[in-house]
């Protein structure tokens, strides 16, 4: 009895054995083949159906199982055309690490073939996680190199709408350039042994999204003195813009100068940015030397869809329910620039003396000198020190003694530097000194004027109201740096 038992449990034994292990018709047993992973996914409508979104942004769950091991990632697709006439395209194909590691959801350029190695790196970290190091990086959106391929998170600090922040949901920007546009999204599941699965699919349409609206919110009214690059003092010349979208939950803006100079299939537009303002230089003009120019700006969605119009039409309200008619708002605006002549190549020095003293007219004394008195002691002044032909005189006060008039950025442009001569209607005592006070000093030290700007070694008599004038045009000046060498 007992050894019937036993033939029977051993006769069960083999039969389970040769399930498990597998046997050929022949008797011969068969290494068991890999079963690949199921991918599913959430909240979608059935497989044959068709629906069509509100706007291009969808987001979209997924979940995956193996059967025989473990899922270490999931990667997807979709593809899209640009207009009804074209064929489909797929993108390529996206794979996110089926872990979370210190909050970050995982991406990761490792085909079928190293995705394992690169999952397994992160499963089997100790307790305390990642390195500050490596979590640093991540949250700065850098890349870690793991098993050879390169590794980032999907959800750093800076950006405020990722696309993941889990491995089993994604949130999407489909490509919507035509009125209606279908789309067919796949994710499949990766095992333990780097096999996808089948694809879970769902297929819809997007609509194509109107562009926002952009504005330009501040731009100089006054003509701007402008080089060709930025520096330290000269910070280029500022534009501000703003865009509107409410269906967009980001904005940014690319901007060019001149725009209808330049050739049509070069237009060096900016890179897309989400600034607010923008900074020009002379080396953004077609022209650096034209005084007249052209500032656009127009911004994109999130979607991809640009406001290539320009301008937008608003209702204007007489308090808050009565239309009492329209505004044009435009992304575009003019604006009027100068190039100092003194930075030019192949500029000839010259400098600009300006005569701001008191004119005691044709019967002037020694004690109170005629203004052509003074115009002739300073050109043999500056003549001894060899600047003849090389200066110009601007008187400033008037025939009359009236005001105060100063050279516009025009002239004060057209030379390196300037030198204020002055001679005050009374000194300390009451009686006005023969020559003026800055011939004491060595005649060379008139002429250390630079290419950088208004440089003036006077000690001004005018009042303070009265040297507000020069001062203005001086810092002006200041903020354009010389050329590497050019003293």
């Amino acid at each position: 009895m007992h050894k019937i038992e036993a033939r029977w449990l051993a006769g069960i034994l083999a039969i389970v054995t040769v399930t498990i292990t597998g046997m050929d018709c022949k008797g011969k047993f068969l290494v068991p083949t890999n079963i690949p992973p199921i991918t599913r996914l959430s909240n979608v409508p059935p497989p044959d159906s068709f629906i069509i979104a509100q706007n291009p942004r969808l987001t979209l769950y997924w979940v995956g199982d193996d059967p025989d091991g473990y899922v270490v990632g999931f990667r997807y697709r979709w593809n899209f055309r640009l207009n009804a006439a074209s064929p489909f395209q797929y993108k390529p194909w996206s794979r996110i690490l089926n872990i979370i590691v210190s909050k970050f959801a995982l991406l990761t350029d490792a085909d079928e073939n190293n995705i394992v190695n690169v999952y397994k790196y992160f499963a089997t970290l100790p307790p305390e996680g990642l390195s500050p190091d490596s979590a640093r990086r991540l949250d700065s959106a850098k890349a870690l190199i793991v098993a050879g391929s390169r590794v980032w998170a999907s959800n750093p600090s800076s950006i405020h709408f990722p696309v993941h922040v889990n491995p089993n949901s994604g949130t999407f920007i489909f490509d919507s350039q035509d009125s209606l546009n279908p789309h067919t999204f796949e994710v499949s599941a990766i095992d333990n042994v780097g096999a996808a699965g089948v694809p879970a699919t769902v297929s819809f349409g997007t609509p194509r999204v109107p562009p926002p609206h952009t504005q330009i919110t501040s731009s100089p009214s006054d003509t701007q003195v402008v080089v060709d690059r930025k520096t330290s003092t000269f910070k280029g010349i500022e534009f501000d813009f703003q865009g509107f979208d409410p269906n967009s939950r980001t904005i940014d803006y690319q901007w060019v100068v001149d725009r209808d100079l330049w050739p049509p299939n070069n237009i060096p537009w900016s890179p897309f940015s989400p600034a607010t303002s923008a900074k020009v230089t002379a080396a953004d003009f077609p022209d650096p030397y034209a005084v007249r120019h052209h500032f656009y700006v127009r911004a994109r969605n999130e979607f991809g869809s640009i406001d290539t119009l320009g301008y937008f039409i608003t209702p204007i309200y007489n308090g808050s329910t009565q239309l009492i008619g329209y505004d044009t708002i435009y992304a575009d605006t003019s604006f009027n620039t100068l190039y100092p002549p003194f930075l030019r190549p192949g500029y000839a020095h010259r400098i600009l003396l300006l005569n701001n003293s008191y004119d005691w007219g044709v019967g002037g004394t020694a004690a109170h000198p005629s203004r052509a008195t003074l115009d002739a002691y300073y050109r043999a002044l500056f003549d001894s020190a060899g600047q003849n032909g090389k200066y110009d005189l601007f008187d400033v006060v008037d025939i009359n003694n009236g005001p105060h008039i100063f050279p516009g950025l025009g002239v004060l442009g057209q030379r390196r530097c300037f030198y204020r001569g002055c001679h005050g209607r009374h000194n300390r005592s009451g009686v006005a000194p023969l020559v003026p006070r800055h011939s004491s000093g060595p005649v060379e030290k008139l002429f250390e004027c630079r290419r950088q700007a208004c440089y003036h070694r006077v000690e001004f008599s005018l009042s303070a109201q009265r040297r507000t004038g020069v001062h203005e045009y001086c810092r002006s000046f200041r903020s354009i740096q010389t050329r590497s060498g050019e003293r």
